[in-house]
């Protein structure tokens, strides 16, 4: 919609051009007050396409947001009552002055873990994860998920584990992620060098589970930092990435029905950096969803697309319309740094994304 306003602006420019008036003043006036008049439709138009400060719009699309707009723009599902709700809990967050008592407190989230204890002791080490213990609901469950990826897949096993032992033994969930461990073909640095040792492995342990296991539905969770290929001294491009997640689903993409990429948590600001006990206040919190999230939104629908599957958004979980992004939620803080959901919240989020994974026609 975008790029034809600006050819008919041009057009409409290029006859002013070749306009005769008997006065050269006066000819010289009236295009200029032409062009402008032509100029402010444009900006209103564009300014009512994007609805940038409306917060009653829906979630701008990922496509809107990175690319000006695009013909292939898929409709967001539609918010069921519980989305709806914890937006109402989020707009009541960002009016809030003060802290209020939070559960668990600040501290002990920012020192805990980054994924739902029982997940990260049992599941994120270097070993293969154990079955027993990294596979929850009922073994007979119609619909078996794998969540693969890195610590973000970690913290988001915490919610699903939540959404299969809540599913009347219709849902079982096995996590295969370890942090550190970027679920692409080339192999990502990270760090921690013990973790990037083990990932090739765990990679390859991971492609095996689900070409043995036939799951219903694969999850695929990576963090949406910048993204450096170990021996490389220049970041992945776009393309790299998008051609490296290609070649990685390809190696399992006949044993599952539905391939899903889920987005990593928004928000711009780290709770540990902004939170002083008695010298900050929630304001102080606040976070925005970023460019870099924005892009790698976009360039991972784009995978997903690519490879015949889905992507899930998660801005409707920790911001409002206008893209702000509180750090706590009711009583409970959204994420423990600047990339992780906190355990609490996905403890209080579940039944939101359960209900967003079902209107996706995913669960």
């Amino acid at each position: 919609m975008i790029s034809n306003l600006i050819r008919w602006f041009r057009k409409q420019a290029a006859a002013l051009k070749d306009v005769r008036y008997p006065q050269r003043r006066k000819s010289r006036t009236s295009r200029y007050l032409a062009v402008a008049a032509l100029l402010m439709v444009v900006v209103t138009v564009v300014a009512l396409v994007h609805g940038l400060d409306d917060q009653s719009a829906p979630f701008p699309s990922v496509d809107t947001i990175t690319s000006n707009g695009s013909a292939n723009d898929a409709a967001a599902p539609k918010a069921g009552p519980l989305e709806l709700a914890l937006n109402a809990e989020i707009s009541e967050a960002l009016k809030t002055k003060e802290w209020p008592g939070l559960e668990p407190s600040v501290e002990s989230v920012i020192s805990g873990p980054e994924a739902d204890p029982e997940v990260r002791t049992n599941c994120g080490g270097t070993l293969f994860p154990d079955q027993a213990l990294c596979r929850w609901g009922s073994k007979d469950a119609p619909t078996l998920v794998v969540i693969v990826g890195d610590s973000v897949a970690l913290s988001y096993a915490g919610p699903l584990r939540r959404i299969a032992l809540d599913s009347d033994n219709q849902i079982q969930v096995r996590a295969e992620a370890m942090p550190g461990c970027e679920f692409t073909d080339d192999l990502i640095a990270y760090d921690d060098q013990r973790l990037v040792d083990a990932c090739t492995a765990r990679k390859q342990h991971s492609i095996d589970v689900i070409n043995a296991k036939q799951p219903a539905i694969v999850i695929i969770a990576n963090s949406y930092g910048e993204k450096q290929v170990v021996g490389h001294d220049k970041p992945m491009t776009p393309r790299e990435w998008f051609e490296s997640m290609k070649r990685i689903v390809a190696k399992f993409k006949g044993s599952t029905k539905k391939i899903v990429l889920l987005a990593a948590p928004p928000g711009d600001v780290s709770i540990d950096r902004c939170y002083r006990a008695g010298d900050s206040r929630p304001a102080d919190c606040v976070g925005r969803v970023s460019k870099q999230w924005s892009d790698t939104a976009y360039n991972e629908r784009r995978i997903a697309e690519s490879v015949g599957g889905a992507w899930m958004d998660s801005r409707q979980w920790f911001c409002n319309q206008s893209r702000q992004c509180p750090s706590f939620v009711g009583q409970t803080l959204t994420k423990r740094d600047g990339v992780h959901m906190a355990p609490s919240y996905g403890d209080k989020i579940f039944p939101v994304m359960s209900e967003a994974f079902k209107s996706a026609g995913i669960l």
